[in-house]
């Protein structure tokens, strides 16, 4: 378990997030839109809903680097498969990125993100991001229930293991399929970059997109694994690891002291944020993280 699933495990994160909560709303009182500059310049606005939109107000606390990198990455033309969206902080990124050549599809299954997602693309006029209400694992057609632990909110649920049944699991059920599947359902061949952020689902995502990653030797992936969330799921990160090295990709983790991307194996167990690439010369370089 990396030193950051320690802590946010811990009654310590419990109570920061709670402390973030408080502030947050206590900053930002009113319904409306809160303003959010990204590296690149890239100005966006997200409706103060969620725990995303609360952790941005704090950026030293939420993901500035894979934000740098992302933006670094994202090109005019490209296109983006937004897998665990959320409210949309990186498909209004990519789609301010990849512009009106580009593609974007986002994927969340959550009925409450959902909403979020589709009023903050709204209010940031990416109206050519394609939004599907469905989580993606390794089983196409099916159902499962989404779940988030006690003292964890709206940016930690993930799906249950079982396959939902009438006399089955509580919570939110939700559609599920394979990234294989949609994307022969729905005509898509192309692939630039994949954002996976999904609490432990990492590894059967990864077994349901197999032919379609592929069939994308250029495809560059951006994927957050944590020991504790795999574990949850019945899986190791290793198994993640060991199906991408027969996809063909090579794994690295950005190292912000020496500023250079790491492939080191040590590194990559400390890490909790990964990209995975065939040519590391297509990693990006980021300013300001």
């Amino acid at each position: 378990m990396t030193t950051a699933s320690r802590i946010r495990h811990s009654f310590v994160g419990k109570a920061v997030r709670m402390a973030i909560h408080l502030m947050f709303h206590a900053r930002h009182s009113s319904p409306d839109p809160v303003a959010y500059e990204l590296p690149g310049g890239i100005q966006i606005l997200l409706y103060p809903e969620g725990e995303i939109a609360e952790f941005l107000a704090f950026p030293w606390l939420f993901e500035k680097t894979e934000v740098a990198l992302a933006a670094a990455f994202l090109n005019s033309g490209m296109t983006v498969i937004d897998v665990g969206a959320n409210i949309g902080l990186y498909s209004i990124l990519a789609a301010k990125r990849v512009g009106p050549s580009g593609s974007v599809w986002a994927f969340e299954p959550s009925a409450e993100s959902l909403a979020r997602l589709e009023r903050n693309l709204t209010l940031n006029s990416c109206s050519r991001v394609r939004v599907f209400r469905m989580a993606l694992a390794d089983t196409p057609n099916t159902s499962m229930s989404l779940a988030s632990d006690p003292g964890f909110g709206d940016a930690y649920r993930y799906l249950r293991l079982q396959t939902h049944s009438s006399g089955g699991n509580s919570g939110e059920v939700v559609p599920v399929t394979t990234l294989d599947a949609w994307a022969a359902a729905n005509g898509v061949s192309r692939l630039d970059f994949l954002k996976v952020d999904i609490e432990g689902g990492e590894y059967r995502m990864f077994l349901g997109a197999r032919e379609f990653l592929a069939s994308n030797p250029k495809a560059v992936i951006m994927f957050e694994c944590e020991a504790d969330w795999c574990a949850r799921a019945g899986c190791h990160p290793r198994d993640v690891f060991d199906l991408l090295g027969s996809l063909g990709f090579k794994l690295y983790t950005w190292d912000g002291r020496s500023r250079r991307w790491d492939d080191d194996p040590r590194s990559l167990s400390k890490s909790g944020m990964f990209w995975a690439a065939r040519n590391r010369s297509v990693l990006p370089e980021p300013t300001g993280s």
